[in-house]
């Protein structure tokens, strides 16, 4: 069974991977924001390991919490541009039929 705080470090990176791909596709630099999310981790899960299980147990849900809003906030594009790419790799191609020649 993983820890609480390796759930908090799977969730913020999670998040962090999305956000970042997000960014990178609409040509935004993404290092301030890798540079925040460290240091939100860092925050998160010693500010909730201070107060023991319980407090791991918040400081979970919280990032649970962030990951849903980055991927409802943030994820859609990326769902919508890999649900084209795999619609697009799986439609039949088109033939044309040539122009008669007389």
């Amino acid at each position: 069974m993983a820890s609480d705080l390796g759930k908090i470090g799977g969730a913020i990176g999670a998040a962090t991977a999305i956000n970042t791909s997000y960014q990178i596709s609409k040509g935004i630099d993404p290092v301030p924001s890798l540079v925040t999310a460290g240091i939100f981790f860092g925050l998160l899960a010693g500010g909730s390991s201070l107060f023991g299980s319980g407090g791991q147990r918040v400081g979970k849900y919280f990032a649970y919490l962030i990951l849903l809003a980055v991927v409802l906030g943030r994820g859609y594009p990326l769902l919508e541009n890999v649900g084209k790419l795999v619609g697009g790799l799986s439609v039949t191609p088109k033939t044309t039929n040539p122009t008669p020649t007389k």
